[in-house]
């Protein structure tokens, strides 16, 4: 009997470099440096030492992005994704951020094997496309019944990634899976409260992962029906095994990785396009915020009605001022822009004044990451910018992009111009490197390392 672990664990076994299509590995690349240079930025956040406090006791061979610290893999994992996560300027896949689990794990595992570039981005498009045969169909099933994609999905892209690097097989990457079924979870109240438990999930799905990909490798036996059986995980998470038949049947013949999108912005995936349009109109025709009389932000009614979307305040933490559409205008408006240290003015009166006069309006015909803002004028105008064909329009991009991002970033990134330069290079000639060359840019300067 085939099963969806199975099926699966086949591919990412079987999957071989010389089978990436130039644009896939091209993608894979950007995915990796776009989400190493995020992670740096991240790095000012509390969150990663949080992490890190959280597995102290731990000792191995990766090393840690706070500190430069060696730990356990699964622990490596857990806090280098909580950093990578900690900005919320991520890749994205649907509402998934497959990359903050895909990266950490492919290093921290790489740097206990020593594996090199090749096996190493073979291994990262497998996380993804592996991960995202489920999050494709899955994800409005799942995010219906209350679990956040990332941590549903990310702990099958981290099994896959470790299985990938310790060499497991297919049939040992199928059993990963098994247990990386019965390990995810995570449940959206915190965006409503504007608390970081969402911040640390990607976090978790890593070190789940990896720990799935363990245990199958010690040889437990792991449930074949472990996805589509009648109690489990499609029946937790999707509330049906409809479909289950389908899944993965694609891998191969098309790329999950070719529709990856990136952040512009360290602001929800939802706010991306309303942020960009106030930041448009602003650059268009020299807009003031106090030339603002009104504005109304027309979104998608799911993404408008997601938890922590609709909050106006009091704003007391970077969780809600990054899932506050409101907020997230303001900014724009303000700033022409919105970047992380803008996201701790919690008590800006200019950003303050703005929310009161924003306007959400959800449209349920409206297709998801698109939005409308109109914005009325003091002198009687009204101006109007609009994105109207989705993420795939203005948030794609390849390996050549990179560069741009690190200038984009400007003094947040913490990182030099020689050690960006470095990182970027090692990036773009990794199949002669190994995983740790790639963390060492990241690392220079920082204590531990």
């Amino acid at each position: 009997m085939t099963t969806v672990a199975t099926r699966l664990g086949d591919f990412a076994a079987e999957l071989r470099y010389e089978d990436l299509p130039p644009d896939v590995l091209d993608k894979a690349r950007a995915c990796l440096a776009h989400g190493l240079l995020i992670g740096a930025a991240g790095r000012v956040s509390p969150l990663g030492g949080y992490a890190e406090q959280a597995v102290a006791v731990s000792d191995g061979p990766a090393r840690l992005l706070t500190s430069g610290r060696r730990v356990a893999t699964a622990h490596a994992a857990l806090v280098n994704a909580t950093v990578l996560h900690s900005r919320v300027q991520e890749d994205t896949y649907g509402t998934s951020h497959l990359g903050t689990v895909v990266h950490p794990t492919a290093l921290a595992i790489g740097e206990q094997t020593g594996a090199g570039g090749r096996e190493l981005l073979t291994a990262i498009v497998a996380g993804y496309e592996v991960a995202a045969a489920l999050a494709g169909p899955g994800t409005a099933r799942s995010s219906a019944r209350g679990f956040r994609a990332s941590s549903v999905y990310g702990p099958f892209a981290a099994a896959t990634v470790a299985g990938r690097l310790l060499g497991l097989g297919g049939a040992g990457i199928a059993a990963a899976l098994s247990f990386a079924s019965a390990f995810g979870g995570g449940t959206l109240e915190s965006f409503a409260q504007g608390t970081p438990e969402w911040q640390f999930q990607n976090g978790v799905a890593a070190h789940n992962g990896i720990v799935a990909a363990g245990i199958a490798a010690a040889g437990a036996p792991s449930a074949p029906t472990g996805i589509e059986g009648p109690a489990g995980y499609l029946a937790a998470f999707w509330g049906t095994t409809d479909g289950a038949g389908e899944i993965g049947l694609d891998l191969g013949r098309t790329w999950a990785m070719r529709e990856v999108t990136f952040k512009l912005y360290p602001v929800c995936a939802f706010n991306q396009a309303p942020v960009t349009l106030a930041a448009r109109l602003v650059a268009e025709h020299d807009l003031a915020a106090d030339d603002v009389v009104r504005a109304e932000i027309v979104m998608n009614a799911y993404e408008a009605g997601y938890p922590g979307m609709s909050h106006q305040g009091p704003f007391t933490t970077i969780g809600e001022t990054q899932m506050s559409t409101r907020f997230c205008v303001a900014g724009g408006l303000l700033r022409g822009g919105v970047d992380y240290a803008d996201l701790t003015a919690f008590d800006d009166p200019g950003v303050h004044a703005l929310v009161e006069r924003i306007h959400v309006q959800a449209d349920p015909d409206r297709p998801p990451m698109t939005a409308a803002l109109t914005v009325e004028t003091t002198d009687g105008r009204r101006l109007r910018s609009e994105i109207a064909d989705g993420p795939q329009g203005y948030l794609s991009w390849g390996f050549d992009r990179s560069r741009q991002t690190a200038e984009s970033l400007g003094s947040e990134r913490g990182l030099s111009e020689a050690d960006v330069d470095d990182l970027l290079d090692r990036i773009a000639r990794l199949e002669t490197l190994t995983a740790a060359d790639v963390l060492d840019p990241l690392l220079r300067g920082v204590a531990g390392s």
